[in-house]
């Protein structure tokens, strides 16, 4: 038929030829290709609703030909492979009640990927010799791909038809099949500091304060996703533990131009600035200068980002009776950069350090 598809002829030839045509595919050893594939149910279609594993292998199929030039699924035939012309039907394992698997099938359908392929058909074929039989699923290329499983243990993955088989790929290059650009895909990380302000430590006519416990905390931004990440932002915005206690911007990373508003700091990276796939960056850090009484909950929000991905958010509160048992440990110990390290990751509720790299003042 003049504009069909290869998938669409198959499906056509076993509707119109029957049982005749399941034998003659057996005969022939038509080998599974990227339009056919051969399953046997795990239970023959004789429990009461479709079993888990051929849900599994619907899911995959109506991603892997939806995601491909389309396909049918043969239900009801074994297969099996032959090292010289390759997965090749060796005989006939019938369903029972074929009409009834292939309702099962259409109830499964819609919850097998994400979104759903709504082309998918199905056909039984019944025995001349009684009332089993085998069903036959097209499922065509879909407009809607690409297709996502969302059926276990195959959930979030993607396939493709490749040969005879289907292989799962990486949601960012099957994008990229459809026309859609992969993206970058940004994380926040840590550095993280704290010690005394010493006297020769602060530049002539700074009012910054002298013997006063302080930390630091620098905001690092990483690329985690397979394209490159450009027009990088960042903001941040803080308030607490308490009237005396002084946020001030620190240095803003190489590149960086970082503006203050009542709403805090932004900084954005200059026109030019790529951060590669796997690559990190330290866009700005801060300083609070922890001075008594703590009477408010300290809190800092961030929001970052770059062209082409979605601004990442982020929000944490401390309660300012941790930033005063922090304060007080503190100053009980040895000042050391370990203590100062562990001061700021208390009062800025920083506890998995996995996060986190150290920052050196």
């Amino acid at each position: 038929m003049a504009g069909t598809s290869r998938a669409e002829d198959l499906f056509g030839e076993f509707k119109s030829d029957g049982e005749v045509a399941i034998e003659r595919f057996i005969a022939e050893q038509r080998s599974e290709e990227l339009f056919i594939d051969y399953k046997k149910s795990a239970d023959d279609g004789s429990g009461t609703k479709l079993h888990h594993t051929d849900r599994v292998h619907l899911a995959k199929a109506i991603s892997g030909f939806g995601n491909s030039e389309g396909g049918i699924v043969v239900w009801g035939v074994t297969c099996q492979h032959d090292p010289v012309v390759g997965d090749v039907p060796t005989g006939i394992a019938p369903l029972g009640n074929p009409k009834r698997f292939v309702s099962w099938l259409e109830g499964a359908v819609s919850g097998c990927t994400l979104p759903p392929h709504v082309g998918v058909r199905h056909h039984a074929i019944e025995q001349a010799s009684g009332g089993n039989g085998f069903v036959v699923t097209y499922i065509p290329q879909s407009p809607r791909a690409p297709h996502q499983c969302v059926i276990e243990p195959h959930r979030f993955r993607y396939y493709l038809r490749a040969g005879s088989n289907f292989d799962h790929v990486p949601h960012g290059l099957l994008a990229g099949l459809f026309g859609q650009r992969p993206t970058p895909k940004l994380f926040n990380m840590w550095g993280v500091g704290g010690s005394m302000t010493a006297a020769h430590s602060v530049p002539p006519g700074s009012n910054r304060p002298l013997a006063i416990p302080h930390i630091w905390l620098e905001i690092l931004i990483v690329n985690d996703g397979m394209v490159m990440a450009r027009d990088l932002f960042v903001n941040i915005a803080m308030g607490g533990p308490g009237k005396n206690c002084r946020w001030a911007l620190r240095h803003p990373g190489p590149r960086w131009q970082v503006a203050q508003s009542v709403q805090g700091l932004h900084a954005v990276a200059e026109d030019g600035v790529k951060l590669a796939p796997s690559a990190c960056v330290a866009a700005m850090s801060v300083f609070l200068y922890l001075i008594p009484p703590f009477t408010k909950d300290l809190w800092y929000s961030l929001t970052y980002g770059c062209s082409g991905a979605p601004v990442q958010p982020f929000e944490r509160t401390v309660s300012r009776q941790i930033v005063e048992d922090a304060y007080n440990s503190f100053l009980r110990g040895d000042r050391s950069q370990p203590e100062g390290v562990l001061l700021a990751g208390s009062v800025l509720g920083i506890s998995d350090y996995h996060d986190v790299k150290d920052s050196d003042e």
